[in-house]
């Protein structure tokens, strides 16, 4: 980008999503129709389109893409008690293993939600072709290659590439990730890899301390260790 066309650039917050300016209005004229009547329930489309304009403000992304993601990630978690689900002799295995569960957990207690919601974090923070590109001071072609190599991770949202921020602590890529990356397998979660990358290994020691894998390659640790602990922990059984 040369200085012309950066300086013309807009400041100001992005504009909101067609889909938001459409609820907007819709919002408006709730509110303006039923200022005495069902109250509650403009209350409540008002308070989902502020939320709506929050994540599209914070998260990079317009609020349908982050929903179609939600839904995506979340599926159809079954909601039944377990007896309805399962049969007479699947529960009594379950229960001789100790692992019969009566009921499922609230819907914010969910494995699947917490994950879903983890998704989501990523999928709102993460970069853009064109920011990643100008943070690495490379081409976009050049970025795209690397997501082809998959020397850069990414997540696809819509017909669009995101490159989550797990890669680029401080802005700056991981040293040694052009090597550990493409040792994740094409089908690993985003959230699998975030979750891996940030835990501490015992295997991964710098100052008689545990570290994360990715602290390990930022404190200039050599990234076979690495490579080696995601083959193991990502292996695929036949």
């Amino acid at each position: 980008m040369n200085a012309k066309s950066s300086a013309a650039a807009p400041t100001g917050p992005p504009r909101p999503s067609s889909g938001l300016v459409a609820l907007d209005r819709l919002v408006a004229a709730s509110e303006q129709k039923h200022q005495a009547r069902r109250l509650a329930e403009t209350d409540e489309l008002a308070r989902i389109n502020r939320a709506l304009h929050s994540l599209e403000r914070t998260g990079g992304l317009s609020a349908a893409e982050l929903l179609d993601q939600l839904t995506q990630t979340l599926g159809s978690a079954p909601g039944a008690a377990a007896s309805n689900l399962l049969t007479s002799e699947q529960e009594a295995a379950l229960r001789e293993a100790g692992s019969f569960v009566a009921d499922m957990p609230a819907f914010m207690a969910r494995a699947s939600t917490v994950t879903a919601l983890q998704g989501i974090s990523i999928v709102a923070s993460s970069l853009s072709t064109g920011e990643v590109a100008q943070m690495l001071t490379l081409s976009e072609g050049r970025i795209r290659q690397r997501a082809t190599d998959r020397t850069l991770l990414t997540v696809r949202v819509s017909s669009s590439l995101r490159f989550p921020t797990f890669q680029f602590p401080d802005r700056r890529e991981l040293a040694g990730w052009e090597r550990v990356a493409p040792s994740f397998p094409v089908h690993a979660h985003p959230v699998a890899v975030a979750t891996f990358m940030g835990r501490p290994n015992v295997d991964l020691v710098l100052d008689e301390q545990p570290v994360s894998p990715a602290d390990w390659l930022a404190g200039g640790g050599d990234p076979e260790p690495v490579i080696d602990l995601v083959t193991t922990a990502f292996k695929v059984r036949a």
